[in-house]
Protein backbone atom coordinates (compact mmCIF):
# COMPACT_ATOMS: atom_id res chain seq x y z
CA UNK A 1 0.00 0.00 0.00
CA UNK A 2 1.56 3.08 -1.08
CA UNK A 3 -0.07 5.74 0.43
CA UNK A 4 0.93 8.94 1.86
CA UNK A 5 0.37 8.57 6.10
CA UNK A 6 -0.74 12.27 7.67
CA UNK A 7 0.72 12.58 11.64
CA UNK A 8 -1.62 14.44 13.03
CA UNK A 9 -0.05 15.43 17.01
CA UNK A 10 -2.17 15.22 20.34
CA UNK A 11 -1.16 17.51 22.55
CA UNK A 12 -2.89 16.94 26.24
CA UNK A 13 -0.97 17.21 29.60
CA UNK A 14 -0.79 13.58 29.55
CA UNK A 15 1.40 13.39 25.97
CA UNK A 16 3.57 16.39 26.99
CA UNK A 17 4.29 14.22 29.81
CA UNK A 18 5.55 11.59 27.83
CA UNK A 19 7.83 13.99 26.29
CA UNK A 20 9.46 14.81 29.13
CA UNK A 21 10.00 11.76 30.64
CA UNK A 22 10.25 9.33 28.32
CA UNK A 23 10.71 10.56 24.81
CA UNK A 24 7.60 9.56 23.49
CA UNK A 25 5.44 11.61 21.19
CA UNK A 26 1.62 10.93 20.36
CA UNK A 27 0.36 11.43 16.94
CA UNK A 28 -3.38 10.54 15.67
CA UNK A 29 -3.26 8.33 11.82
CA UNK A 30 -5.06 6.87 9.60
CA UNK A 31 -6.95 3.63 10.81
CA UNK A 32 -5.34 1.63 7.84
CA UNK A 33 -1.89 2.92 8.48
CA UNK A 34 0.62 -0.08 9.73
CA UNK A 35 3.51 0.43 11.80
CA UNK A 36 5.74 0.64 8.88
CA UNK A 37 3.75 2.68 6.99
CA UNK A 38 4.37 5.14 10.10
CA UNK A 39 7.65 4.57 10.91
CA UNK A 40 8.29 5.83 7.38
CA UNK A 41 6.40 8.80 7.31
CA UNK A 42 7.84 9.70 10.57
CA UNK A 43 11.24 9.41 8.61
CA UNK A 44 10.18 11.24 6.30
CA UNK A 45 8.57 14.19 7.60
CA UNK A 46 10.85 14.85 10.58
CA UNK A 47 14.17 12.84 10.03
CA UNK A 48 14.60 11.25 12.82
CA UNK A 49 14.56 6.79 13.37
CA UNK A 50 11.56 5.54 16.05
CA UNK A 51 13.04 3.51 18.31
CA UNK A 52 9.59 1.85 19.09
CA UNK A 53 6.13 2.28 17.25
CA UNK A 54 2.87 1.55 19.48
CA UNK A 55 -0.43 1.76 18.45
CA UNK A 56 -3.96 1.59 19.80
CA UNK A 57 -7.22 1.82 17.48
CA UNK A 58 -10.46 3.47 18.67
CA UNK A 59 -13.56 1.71 17.06
CA UNK A 60 -16.16 4.28 16.12
CA UNK A 61 -19.22 4.64 18.52
CA UNK A 62 -22.54 5.13 17.68
CA UNK A 63 -24.90 7.85 19.54
CA UNK A 64 -28.51 9.57 18.66
CA UNK A 65 -28.62 12.80 16.59
CA UNK A 66 -31.40 14.68 15.56
CA UNK A 67 -35.07 15.18 16.00
CA UNK A 68 -35.65 11.15 14.58
CA UNK A 69 -32.67 10.41 16.82
CA UNK A 70 -31.30 8.34 14.38
CA UNK A 71 -28.42 6.16 15.01
CA UNK A 72 -25.08 8.47 13.93
CA UNK A 73 -21.66 6.43 14.15
CA UNK A 74 -18.45 8.63 14.58
CA UNK A 75 -15.15 7.80 12.99
CA UNK A 76 -12.83 5.14 13.93
CA UNK A 77 -9.58 6.64 15.19
CA UNK A 78 -5.76 5.21 15.86
CA UNK A 79 -3.20 6.75 17.71
CA UNK A 80 0.13 6.19 17.67
CA UNK A 81 3.11 6.65 20.31
CA UNK A 82 6.30 6.84 19.03
CA UNK A 83 9.37 6.39 21.16
CA UNK A 84 12.67 8.87 19.34
CA UNK A 85 16.21 8.26 20.79
CA UNK A 86 17.05 10.78 23.50
CA UNK A 87 18.91 13.13 21.60
CA UNK A 88 16.17 13.55 19.15
CA UNK A 89 13.61 16.13 20.40
CA UNK A 90 10.24 17.34 18.09
CA UNK A 91 9.89 21.22 18.61
CA UNK A 92 5.72 20.51 17.94
CA UNK A 93 5.33 19.42 21.48
CA UNK A 94 7.52 21.90 23.73
CA UNK A 95 6.11 24.81 24.97
CA UNK A 96 7.99 27.85 25.91
CA UNK A 97 8.52 29.89 28.82
CA UNK A 98 6.15 33.27 27.59
CA UNK A 99 3.06 30.91 26.33
CA UNK A 100 0.56 31.36 28.58
CA UNK A 101 -0.81 28.11 30.66
CA UNK A 102 -4.47 27.40 31.33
Amino acid sequence: MNQLINLKPIISEKSLARVESFNEYTFQVAPRATKTQIKLALERIFGFKAVSVRTKAERAKTKRAGKARRAVKKADKKQVIVRLDKKDKIDLFEIKEGENKK
